[in-house]
């Protein structure tokens, strides 16, 4: 019955060390299963990261070079009458005339639209010019701000500045005041570009009466009142446009 007793026991023994023994080399398993598929993922990810930069880089090579030179002689366009005295009745937009020139560097057509931020009333809100390869060509557009808002600014400027995204947010100015130029490459697999330049500062000048502002005569060069100001070129890469699907950013493979 001892014996028995003993061999049983020793059974158990050996099933524990078994199951023990069965269970960490599972958990092995498991580990270089999960280093493994890491590994893959990783090389999957660098692989695709390799492919988007190659076509990416293509699409550079084949991307039209385009210059675009703002003008630094800005102009009021309307006449208004002077000292501009608030509350106003009729809050009519004051218009800065602003020019560019543009420079195709390339051996390509290219089709240049370009937009005005607000709107010009009457005025389409995107116009075309066709730049010829190695052209050079002049485009004029006229940028309206309503007369508070020009005064928002005249204020903010008069008492020293700050930081500019709270007073924009302050004035509900979503909109900046700018030109944005744009165009897109004829491939299906291109690019499009666009450039946008902002108008920093006011044609208006506080005077020592309350409420009252100087204003810049009609065609009068405005000098460091208003400047504009170019914003980064911003690139979006397709890989069909005719489908909308854009070519992922390296920022998007890496999440």
């Amino acid at each position: 019955m001892l014996v028995v007793t003993l061999i049983a026991a020793g059974v158990v023994a050996w099933q524990a060390y078994e199951t023990r023994r069965s269970a960490r080399a599972s958990a092995a398993a498991a580990e270089a299963a999960n280093e493994a598929l890491g590994l893959a993922r990783s090389e999957e990810l660098h692989s695709r990261q390799l492919v988007a930069e190659a076509i990416r880089t293509r699409i550079d090579g084949q991307a039209p070079t385009i210059t675009i030179v703002p003008n630094d002689q800005l102009r009021v366009v309307n006449d208004v009458e002077r000292p501009i005295r608030f509350p106003q009745a009729d809050d009519k937009p004051i218009f800065i005339a602003v020019g560019f020139t543009v420079i195709n560097d390339s051996a390509t057509t290219v089709v240049l639209r370009r937009r005005t931020v607000p709107a010009v009333e009457g005025a389409p809100e995107i116009d075309a010019t066709v730049v010829a390869p190695g052209q050079r060509t002049f485009v004029a557009a006229e940028v309206p701000r309503s007369l508070a808002e020009w005064r928002a600014v005249a204020d903010w400027t008069a008492t020293g500045g700050g930081d500019e995204g709270e007073f924009r947010a302050a004035h509900a100015f979503e909109r900046d005041a700018r030109i944005v130029f744009s165009y897109v490459t004829a491939a299906d697999d291109g690019v499009a570009d666009e450039y946008g330049f902002r108008l920093v500062g006011s044609p208006l000048t506080p005077l020592g009466e309350e409420g009252a502002y100087d204003c810049f005569e009609a065609d009068q060069v405005i000098g460091r009142a208003v400047q504009i100001v170019a914003d980064p070129r911003r690139r979006t890469y397709y890989l069909s446009r005719s489908k909308g699907q854009e070519l992922p950013s390296p920022e998007s493979l890496r999440a």
